[in-house]
């Protein structure tokens, strides 16, 4: 029987891991994980899970490392885990009751097909009252799709993804020096173009937005890692087959050239005759201006 490694990123969130915590000993399933990669916490998050260690009621991996991102941790997460199955739970997620046996039920009905990547299923949120908010369900007659198709189609907004490690291993995230973030996005386009998702039409996890979180700070999380956005963004603008979407993407490179001080119109190259893009430029400063620019050093 497969086991699922979940990964969950940490950094300062001692107050939100002890829910997670709780809900992974709810599972009636022991057929799993639980590595942390803790991205160099200052709060008493290695006291608390050093005590769950010591409790010996499921299994935790720990491991601790300098400040360096998400995405540096989920690449170590990636070469650490020991299970066939691999799925990043957030540090403010949680899971539901019978999640993990819900995907390992799931994953039997589609294990033996190479062309399955992993599992999409739903991923709630929940508002300030503690109660759902109401998501549009994917057509139960989809049983297999790319998960970029899903989003296009706005079947899901937040999903819970579970990956075939060894694939995951196939494509790392880029590091970009001196930054700490990447879109997830970027790679999972990636795999799409190889491999498609096998629909779970479950709820597995569960989350409450919160404060210092990716959602609530995409433009901040933008200006302050600008050069793996020009990445995510030129992905996408090759991608699309939208002219307005283009052009949005194109103001996008634009803005984040400007930050990462970068030569815009050799950046513009890669995508036919710059001349055609200069209207857009000033467009890039304006975008900068008003969105960016107040997360940037002074």
């Amino acid at each position: 029987m497969e086991k699922i490694t979940i990964f969950t990123p940490t950094y300062n969130r001692a107050y939100s891991l002890p829910k997670l915590y709780n809900s992974l000993l709810k599972q009636d399933s022991s057929l799993f994980e639980w590595l942390i990669i803790d991205d160099g916490s200052t709060d008493n998050t290695k006291d608390i899970i050093n005590k769950w260690i010591l409790e010996q009621k499921i299994v935790i991996r720990y491991c601790y490392q300098e400040n360096a991102g998400k995405m540096v941790a989920h690449n170590k997460a990636v070469e650490f885990a020991e299970n066939d199955l691999f799925m990043c739970v957030d540090s403010d997620d949680f899971l539901l009751p019978n999640a993990i046996n819900i995907l390992l039920t799931e994953w039997n009905k589609c294990r033996d097909n190479k062309d399955i990547a992993g599992i999409v299923a739903y991923r709630r949120i929940i508002n300030e009252d503690g109660e759902f908010i109401e998501h549009q369900n994917i057509p139960i007659e989809i049983k297999i799709s790319r998960l970029r198709d899903l989003i296009q189609k706005k079947y899901i907004n937040e999903s819970s993804l579970m990956y075939r490690t060894s694939i995951l291993k196939e494509y790392p995230f880029p590091i970009m020096d001196g930054e700490k973030f990447i879109s997830e996005q970027l790679i999972y386009n990636k795999i799409d173009d190889r491999y498609q998702m096998h629909v779970c039409h479950h709820d597995i996890q569960a989350c409450m937005y919160q404060e210092d979180g990716y959602t609530r700070n995409i433009h901040k999380i933008i200006a302050q890692n600008p050069k793996g956005f020009i990445l995510y963004y030129e992905d996408l603008y090759l991608r699309s087959n939208n002219k307005k979407l283009k052009i949005k993407y194109l103001i996008q490179i634009i803005a984040c050239c400007l930050i990462a001080k970068r030569n815009v119109l050799k950046e513009l190259q890669k995508f036919g005759k710059t001349f055609c893009f200069l209207p857009l430029i000033p467009l890039g400063y304006l975008y900068k201006y008003k969105k960016l620019n107040k997360y940037l050093p002074k």
